[in-house]
């Protein structure tokens, strides 16, 4: 007799699939919460508990409840369920340290909860951490559900105590390949902690990660103080070499990661597919470039935008100690694609390497010319030209070889954003305008000091205008604009 266990398994996993996406679609998709109103003198004012929806439902929680039914069924649902509900796993601090009593932990009776009109609880305190330790006693006791965590995200967890906790989470994903965790594990875990993260021996080994630091508050900074402070780094156990994508993102105001924690990660780091560093200015180029040299090989993608604490203006990136040329670092990569990088000055051997792989929409960000300090001499414009004339030189190499390939580049410089493949520039030109002398034409434009997201309503942005290179050569060239 045939059944549905006759069906061959990628059928199977598809009707699972199209099932569990009915049970999120048709489950409960909010949260409940209560308040009360202050008290009030005057009587038409209510000031009982009040019931109303906080929010959606997290994703994760949506998937948890989709496979309820099915793990029921049998070992193999069982397994496909669980596969697709830990997957990937979030875990938060819970905001607030607080819950009501008589508010239902049960989604499953939101409809019958929806209707009480009446709705009564109490205030009790919730440990912050407790979803943390929860997680952590799941998987350590379910091997089986730990087994199928491909993806871990922790955030808002940044004290010692939490650390420990995340430690032991990881611990138990033994095929874990994605992990986002706090730059304090760097601080607070230990040699031996850090190399069994990295160097799995799961079908899986860890592949991503991504370490996110934030700033601390007063209390929470001397909690982090107080906790011994390790330097597993530097640690012969320590090894990256199985990593592919490394990110660093946030700043913070204690022990921040710094060019010395990357001079010791590029030691064995040396396969990264991927590179990405946001958010962060307590990271100079040569921290930068030590990542750059030791997977020069097998970099794909590289992003630097290290940005400064307003949020959006990026920070003196620093300089290369060693002195050598960062332009022809960056075209010594053979597989790198994908570049977004801010670096100290820039010429036009950025752009001489024909052969490179860049593709789609790069950018780069600059403070000065190669081999110049008056940005306004005529040999510093002179550099200028040839960039973008060399620029526009490699976009049309890489749109008309053998395998055409679209490439835009977008410079950054001298608060002007430069797009070579339009011979244009978009800036603040209306205090040089001189009508009917400079510029010839200048059209309103979509960009502004954070580049195509325009401008963020700071008092001291302005509108950014688009003129042509001619015109903006020719402003140079008679001192209506300076650099």
């Amino acid at each position: 007799m045939t059944t549905i266990y006759s069906l061959p398994l990628e059928i199977i996993d598809q009707i699972l699939l199209e099932t569990v996406k009915l049970n999120e679609k048709n489950g409960v998709a909010y949260t409940f919460g209560l308040s009360q109103l202050p008290a009030s003198l005057d009587k038409n004012i209510p000031t009982n508990v009040q019931k109303y929806v906080r929010g959606p439902t997290p994703i994760y929680q949506l998937k948890w409840d989709a496979v309820a039914n099915l793990r029921q069924v049998c070992q193999y649902w069982h397994e496909w369920g669980l596969r697709y509900a830990v997957r990937d796993i979030y875990v938060k601090n819970w905001m607030g340290s607080e819950r009501w009593l008589d508010l239902t932990a049960d989604r499953a009776r939101y409809p019958l909860y929806e209707m009480n009109i009446r709705p009564k609880g109490e205030k009790v305190y919730r440990n912050p951490y407790l979803t943390l330790q929860h997680t952590r006693e799941f998987l350590e006791k379910c091997d089986g559900a730990a087994a199928h965590v491909r993806r871990i995200w922790f955030n808002g967890l940044y004290i010692p105590e939490t650390d420990s906790e995340i430690i032991a989470t990881i611990r138990s994903c033994k095929n874990l390949d994605i992990a986002s965790i706090p730059w304090s594990i760097l601080r607070h875990s230990s040699p031996q902690d850090l190399a069994a993260l990295l160097t799995k021996d799961g079908e899986y080994p860890l592949r991503a990660l991504e370490l996110q630091a934030i700033t601390l508050s007063e209390q929470q900074r001397d909690l982090f103080a107080k906790a011994p402070l390790q330097n597993p780094l530097i640690s012969p156990l320590v090894n990256f070499s199985q990593l592919r994508k490394l990110k660093l993102f946030g700043n913070t105001n204690i022990f921040p990661i710094n060019d010395r924690d990357l001079f010791a990660i590029a030691k064995t780091a040396t396969n990264l597919d991927e590179f990405h560093m946001t958010c962060i200015s307590t990271i100079t180029m040569d921290g930068v470039m030590a990542i750059v040299r030791a997977s020069q090989k097998t970099l794909r993608v590289l992003e630097h935008s290290p940005r400064s604490d307003d949020g959006f203006m990026h920070p003196h990136p620093g300089y290369l100690s060693n002195g050598d040329h960062i332009c022809e670092l960056l075209t010594s990569c053979p597989k790198l694609e994908d570049v977004s990088i801010s670096i100290p000055n820039m010429c036009a051997d950025l752009f001489s390497n024909k052969d490179v792989r860049w593709k789609d929409d790069c950018q780069v960000r600059a403070r000065g010319i190669c081999g110049e300090e008056n940005l306004n001499s005529n040999s510093a414009q002179k550099k200028l030209a040839m960039l973008l004339e060399q620029a526009r030189n490699l976009i049309s190499a890489r749109g008309s070889g053998t395998m055409p390939t679209y490439l835009t580049l977008e410079l950054f410089f001298a608060e002007m954003i430069f797009d070579p493949h339009l011979h244009a520039v978009h800036g603040s030109f209306e205090d040089a305008t001189i009508e009917g002398v400079w510029p010839s034409e200048t059209t309103s434009s979509s960009k502004g000091p954070y580049g195509s997201t325009g401008l963020f309503g700071k008092e001291e942005e302005e509108e950014f205008q688009q003129i042509s290179e001619r015109d903006f050569f020719a402003g140079l060239g008679q001192n209506f604009i300076r650099l």
